[in-house]
């Protein structure tokens, strides 16, 4: 996928011309040696995927290929490794500005557990 923006449990902004890749880091979610494996399906009777609101578009979503490195917050080089992120393209053109939409990540993962993360999609 193409260059995205990482931030860790978020608040992510985006315009209504905008269409971003991002990326949800599950790293500090999974055990030593475990990454994600599915994204799509189910897995424990739990439906697996990215959702959000019908005014945001969500593309399809795939897990990391390749190393990401990024700068934090605080300035810090951190690097999500193989396997242990989410990316995926966002678009809010159907967005109301100033409103926050709620994003689901629901993956299965190599230990057959089923993680979830959120993030909040600002339309500014």
């Amino acid at each position: 996928m193409a260059a995205s923006e990482v931030k860790a449990r978020q608040v992510w902004h985006i315009t209504t011309v905008e269409s971003i890749v991002y990326t949800m880091e599950f790293t500090d979610l999974l055990g030593s040696g475990e990454t994600i494996s599915a994204i799509s399906g189910t897995n424990d009777g739990a439906t697996l995927g990215v959702t959000a609101d019908a005014a945001v578009t969500v593309g399809t979503p795939s897990i990391n290929a390749g190393a990401i490195t990024y700068t934090d917050a605080d300035g810090e080089s951190r690097t999500i490794a193989i396997g242990k992120g989410v990316q995926v393209r966002l678009k809010a053109a159907s967005g109301t500005v100033g409103t926050a939409y709620e994003i689901s990540f629901v993956v299965a993962t190599s230990d057959n557990n089923t993680r979830q993360q959120f993030a909040t999609l600002q339309v500014v």
